[in-house]
């Protein structure tokens, strides 16, 4: 069984987490130390070890950390990706200037791109730029598309899938969207749609 939690506090080797749960039920052990495996998100990476529940006090589980050279570095993408189907604004960057904004959907995101539906193609190599309505403010991003069909998906609502990577954006705004990206991410895990 896969079971979730928050993490409060990661010092000294010890990590301090929320009482760990599956669909609102609480995890069951028969004692102590209880062996765990953990996959825990960090940076662009997915944490994986094996390790033990050695304490609990009240709702807070006491989990030790193992040495640094066990913890299995996960990154099945140069960055971690989030679904995250949301309509943004793109415009098209042709003879020196971006034309007419047009909405498409972008379906999944990670700190270096982005899969985008819409209603018409894009050229492969062809720049953009994208207002995403990140909770704290609306960025823009300005980057090409790398992967582009040409052919529509889709019986009902044809749309046109389109691969782009950022290539123009501030540190400060890649934090905002990492932060936003793992929130996406924690959201799926509460809802069972990741492992």
């Amino acid at each position: 069984l896969t079971y979730f939690a928050k993490i409060k506090t990661a010092k000294d080797g010890v990590l301090l987490i929320t009482q760990p749960q599956k669909d609102g039920v609480n995890m069951s052990y028969p004692g102590l130390p209880y062996a765990i495996t953990c996959r825990i998100p960090k940076d662009a990476f997915v944490w994986s070890f094996t390790t033990e529940i050695t304490n609990v006090m009240g709702d807070t589980f006491v989990v030790t950390l193992p040495p640094l050279d066990e913890i299995l570095r996960e990154q099945r993408r140069s960055h971690v990706r989030a679904n995250v189907n949301m309509k943004v604004q793109a415009s098209v960057h042709m003879a020196g200037r971006y034309y007419a904004e047009h909405t498409v959907e972008i379906l999944d995101m990670s700190g270096g791109g982005c899969q985008m539906s819409g209603d018409r193609p894009f050229i492969a190599n062809a720049i953009l730029r994208i207002k995403l309505p990140l909770p704290s403010k609306v960025i823009e991003v300005h980057g090409k598309v790398v992967r582009a069909n040409p052919f529509p998906q889709g019986t009902n609502k044809r749309t046109y899938l389109s691969g782009f990577a950022f290539t123009k954006l501030s540190e400060a705004d890649r934090e905002l969207m990492i932060k936003f990206i793992f929130e996406k991410m924690r959201e799926d895990i509460k809802q069972g749609k990741t492992i």
